[in-house]
């Protein structure tokens, strides 16, 4: 849902890079970039995780750069030391 105050927030945003916005202003305004998220509530716990897939390709044949961001620490994660010592996306996903 939109509002006309939320809108202005997103396009007085100050600007990043020097190519200009996509018509939502949207990781997904990209080509065949897909966003997935999900949320888990159980109790105390409380867990989530965003995957950002670059493109319909074989990221194994075609790897893209790639970056991580631990924001509390105390999580276990997988595979993020060797997309650290890698620098990019490698998986024979398929």
């Amino acid at each position: 849902m939109s509002d006309s105050s939320t809108d202005a927030a997103l396009w007085s945003a100050p600007p990043v890079g020097i190519l200009p916005a996509g018509p939502h202003n949207c990781i997904t305004d990209v080509s065949g970039v897909k966003v997935g998220h999900v949320t888990l509530v159980r109790g105390a716990i409380q867990t989530g995780v965003t995957v950002v897939y670059p493109h319909a390709d074989d990221l194994f044949l075609n790897k893209v750069a790639a970056g991580v961001s631990v924001l509390n620490g105390f999580g276990k994660s997988m595979g993020l030391v060797q997309l650290q010592e890698l620098g990019v996306i490698e998986t024979p996903w398929r």
